[in-house]
């Protein structure tokens, strides 16, 4: 039966999405959710507003699992509870619209523009270290550091203490995997518990020490007589670690690995021959550093004959 959480999976994804697609093109999980294979399903899903992002709205998947992580957010992180719910990838319109509003008033064109000769000088940091030391190997000296560089950076966060966030914030990812351990999830609870007590007092000190950085801007953010309260963007500014930062050390890994496997194309963006927006548009579709997307379904649905009941997650191939 299929599984995408299994090891093998993330090694090369596509011969078992193909075989789907042909042979089964949607799929109920053994732990529980639906699974979409073809891509018209894909969209239609992910279009559909009879569905959620809240995973208020859903019944659990593994109520003893369940049961095992409440305890253990009560145990190590209490003050953590709920907090997800809080970042916009996971909030539901009006209030998603509302938080995007706000965050869209602060990452506008012209201020991400100005983040270009900061990204260059960082890029050029990294790569002049790797020239002295006279090898490279991609991932830890160039693709692992490098963004989460650029989003403390843009946000203006001070440089003590950096590499203690980047390593709570590897270890929080892991919350993400449906297999991770009993110790793995107790890791990444206590981890997350301590990126957001740090961050907290970040936020708090940036209050005192405005500058022209993108966390003081997300503070002062207003939009129709509307600001973010507290926990939201300690969630928002959690949620650029997160997110920012895993997706784009496999977009580099990923994407270099796919160049070299396809030199010809490689020769063509050297040469000028290829727009670089068209080209890591390509590599993010060709090699996508996120495989799956989910959603919860609020109605009775039927996909492919199968009757999927209200409350179920749907998990999607991207």
């Amino acid at each position: 039966m299929f599984n995408p959480f299994e090891p093998g999976f993330a090694a090369n994804p596509y011969p078992h999405l193909r075989e789907q697609r042909e042979t089964e093109p949607i799929q109920k999980l053994p732990f529980g959710p639906w699974m979409l294979f073809e891509h018209a399903d894909s969209m239609a899903l992910l279009r559909n507003t009879s569905t959620s992002v809240d995973v208020a709205n859903a019944t659990s998947l593994d109520p003893e699992r369940e049961k095992l992580r409440e305890a253990l957010i009560d145990e190590v992180a209490p003050e953590s509870k709920g907090r997800e719910r809080l970042a916009i990838l996971n909030i539901d319109p009006p209030d998603h619209t509302r938080l995007r509003k706000l965050v869209s008033s602060v990452f506008t064109p012209r201020r991400i523009g100005e983040l270009q000769p900061m990204i260059e000088r960082v890029v050029n940091e990294h790569l002049d270290a790797v020239e002295a030391k006279g090898s490279m190997d991609l991932v830890p000296d160039l693709a692992f550091p490098l963004p989460f560089t650029v989003i403390s950076e843009m946000l203006g966060m001070p440089t003590e203490h950096r590499e203690q966030v980047r390593e709570w914030s590897h270890t929080l990812v892991r919350i993400l995997d449906f297999t991770i351990s009993e110790d793995e999830t107790r890791a990444a609870l206590i981890a997350g518990s301590k990126m957001r007590e740090h961050l907290r007092g970040v936020i708090d000190w940036k209050r005192d020490n405005p500058a022209d950085d993108l966390l003081t801007a997300m503070i002062r953010a207003e939009a129709d007589g509307d600001k973010m309260s507290d926990a939201e963007l300690l969630e928002q500014v959690t949620l650029l670690y997160i997110a920012g930062h895993e997706t784009t050390v496999n977009l580099i890994g990923n994407g270099t690995w796919a160049l070299l496997q396809n030199r010809d194309q490689l020769e063509r963006w050297r040469d000028g021959d290829a727009d670089d927006t068209v080209a890591i548009d390509e590599l993010l579709r060709y090699d996508s550093p996120v495989q799956l997307s989910r959603r919860i379904a609020m109605v009775p649905m039927e996909i492919h004959g199968e009757q999927i009941d209200p409350g179920s997650f749907v998990f999607t191939s991207l």
